[in-house]
């Protein structure tokens, strides 16, 4: 659908039950066919296989660091000329502490053509044992070892969602269900460094570091598969934005224009 609106789109964002990351709009029906088919590749898969892991579709902290030591053990551990050397010998040792957080994929890989997107991602920060930040890591909702990064100086420690939240309501903004996001656009966020989202009847709210934007109930959804599909159609779109509006995606074929809050 080409035409459709925000407010249609809240509607279903409502309806999906707090208990998991709500994103705004679904997958296309061939989208969800190839996901299935992925993560049946991915469950039935036997070591040596591209799509192995220790535990397909990892339901408990334990099980999301099991799959991220193995993996960068495995792959950096041998390589003492790696950065991540170091980082996989004490993860052979033991010596580290892990928090495992969530993050709504709002990114148009969440319903790629491969079916190997998903509606959310771990996010893993890694401490020493004094509590200072050594790296940050992402794993797909499949098991699958997405990312690894050594900490920036320049970069802001993930902060609590509530908060998060406490910031927003500082401003005078108050919403339900407060969750981290990571959707991409000229408002984007890094998958390593989400912003966090809540949502109430004006629309969706999106913290980033210490700005917050707006998407309104009643913005239009644009598609990205035919209003925006390349890189000239988006610059001459963005071009038509004024200097507090910006582009951003909601996953899969949408995006909306978000506007700053003063």
């Amino acid at each position: 659908m080409k035409r459709i609106f925000f407010a249609f789109a809240i509607c279903i964002a409502f309806a999906i039950s707090v208990a998991a990351e709500w994103n705004v709009v679904p997958c296309e029906a061939a989208t969800a066919a190839k996901r299935a088919q992925y993560a049946a590749g991915v469950r039935g898969a036997a070591p040596g296989s591209p799509l192995y892991v220790r535990i397909p579709f990892p339901s408990s902290d334990a099980e999301v660091i099991t799959n991220l030591t193995e993996h960068v053990i495995g792959v950096y551990g041998a390589a003492e000329t790696s950065r991540f050397h170091a980082i996989a010998d004490a993860m052979k040792r033991g010596v580290y502490d892990y928090e495992v957080l969530r993050v709504a994929e709002w990114t148009p890989g969440r319903c790629a053509a491969a079916g190997n997107g998903g509606d959310f991602y771990f996010l893993i920060v890694i401490r020493d044992p004094a509590g200072a930040e050594v790296a940050r890591a992402s794993q797909f909702a499949t098991g699958r070892f997405r990312a690894l990064a050594l900490p920036d100086s320049h970069v802001d420690a993930v902060e609590p969602l509530v908060r998060a939240n406490a910031k927003l309501a500082a401003r005078g903004i108050h919403g339900r269900d407060p969750q981290r996001v990571s959707p991409w656009g000229t408002l984007s966020c890094h998958p390593l460094r989400p912003c966090v989202a809540i949502r109430n009847a004006n629309g969706i709210f999106v913290l980033q570091d210490y700005v917050v934007w707006l998407l309104p109930v009643g913005g239009r959804i644009h598609s990205m598969r035919t209003d925006l599909p390349d890189e000239v159609s988006r610059a001459r779109f963005i071009a038509t934005l004024r200097a507090d509006e910006r582009f951003v995606t909601l996953g899969g074929d949408a995006a909306v224009v978000a506007k700053k809050v003063k």
